[in-house]
């Protein structure tokens, strides 16, 4: 079980890098963008790209921030409970998770297939915009992939419990 824990955590900080590099692009592209507007010179499209760069780092970084349990919790009442209590609220948050971005998945990998259908591009640029939202259904997956593992082991706790 720890090998496959460790795989999934290494997967997730992977991921997560994509999601670091996508900030820090997005954060270049509007300093070099902010620079030469001194000089009356933007960036063409540099608006649509930062959003392009957003969607990715929000998405991305998705998996890692549940594996490191990095998300924001107030607990304070739950600490106060019996173990094995925790163990199954834990596990239908992590079931009510794990539906609803399983449904974002699906919904998402929809709508990047109705867009490359329709051939919609993005305003400026004119860069196609379906691999932005296959690529939050992608993230989302692999949301899903880690939140299902977290839903084994938090079962597993509970009956060793």
């Amino acid at each position: 079980m720890k090998r496959q824990e460790h795989f999934l955590f290494k997967a997730a900080q992977v991921v997560n890098w994509a999601a670091a590099a996508s900030v820090a692009s997005m954060m270049l592209l509007v300093c070099a963008d902010v620079l030469l507007r001194f000089f009356r010179s933007p960036i063409p499209g540099a608006h649509d790209m930062v959003g392009f760069l957003a969607t990715l780092a929000v998405s991305l970084s998705l998996a890692y921030t549940t594996v490191t349990k990095s998300h924001i919790a107030v607990d304070f009442l739950l600490e106060r409970l019996p173990r094995r209590t925790r163990l199954y609220i834990d596990g239908v948050n992590t079931l009510a998770a794990l539906i609803m971005f399983s449904i974002v998945t699906r919904q998402s990998a929809s709508y990047g297939f109705y867009l490359k259908a329709t051939g919609e591009t993005s305003q400026t640029l004119q860069i196609p915009v379906y691999p932005l939202a296959l690529g939050i259904s992608a993230g989302c997956a692999f949301l899903c992939l880690i939140l299902f593992f977290q839903l084994y082991l938090t079962l597993v706790r509970i009956r060793r419990s």
